[in-house]
C-alpha cells in the first residue's frame, strides 16, 4: 500500500475528468507484483480505465518499458530510501514525479529534473494529477537535467571514484 499506485490510479481517474486531452494519450504501465495487485486490477475495471492502464506484474525487462516511457511516476509515500528505479529513469533522461522524503530529494531536483510531492498532503491525489501535465510539458529540460545529475552523482564512474576515495582514505590512515 505504501507504494502509492492506488493514488496514481485515482489521479488518472481525476485526469479523465479534468484533463481529458492528455488523459486520452496516456497509457499507464504498472510493473511489479504485490498484495495490492487485485485491488489495483479491480479499481481499473470498476473505473473503466482498462484502455489506459496495463498491469504487467513482475518483469525482468522493466528497463525496456522505462526506456519507452515519457515520464516515471513513482508515488511511494513511505518505506523508500533511495529508489534505484529513479536513478534508472534519470540515466535514460526521463523526468520523474515522486515524493519528497527519505533519499528521493537527493536524486530529484524539484522543478528542475522532476516534481517532488508532499506524501502527507491531504490533496496528494490532486497534486499528483496536476503534476503529470507539468512533467509532460517539461519532459525535455527535466529529462536533460536528470541525466546530468545521474552522470555527475550516480553513474558507475562516480560510484567507482567514490569507492576509490574511501579506500585511499583508509590506506592513508593505516
Amino acid at each position: 500500500q505504501y507504494k502509492g499506485q492506488i493514488h496514481l490510479l485515482e489521479a488518472l481517474k481525476l485526469m479523465q475528468e479534468t484533463n481529458k486531452e492528455l488523459y486520452e494519450r496516456i497509457v499507464l504501465i504498472l510493473i511489479g507484483s504485490g498484495e495490492m495487485e487485485e485491488t489495483l486490477r479491480n479499481f481499473v475495471n470498476d473505473n473503466n480505465l482498462d484502455n489506459h492502464v496495463k498491469i504487467l506484474g513482475y518483469r525482468n525487462d522493466y528497463i525496456d518499458y522505462l526506456n519507452m516511457a515519457d515520464v516515471l511516476v513513482h508515488p511511494s509515500r513511505a518505506n523508500e530510501d533511495m529508489p534505484l528505479i529513479i536513478m534508472s529513469a534519470m540515466s535514460l533522461g526521463k523526468p520523474v514525479i515522486s515524493c519528497n522524503f527519505a533519499g528521493i530529494p537527493e536524486e530529484v531536483e524539484h522543478m528542475k529534473s522532476g516534481i517532488l510531492l508532499d506524501p502527507a498532503s491531504p490533496t496528494f491525489v490532486e497534486d499528483l494529477a496536476s503534476s503529470i501535465p507539468i512533467a509532460y510539458e517539461n519532459k525535455e529540460p527535466f529529462g536533460r537535467r536528470g541525466k546530468e545529475i545521474y552522470e555527475s552523482e550516480f553513474s558507475e564512474e562516480q560510484y567507482e571514484k567514490g569507492l576509490d576515495e574511501i579506500y585511499q582514505s583508509v590506506l592513508r590512515q593505516s
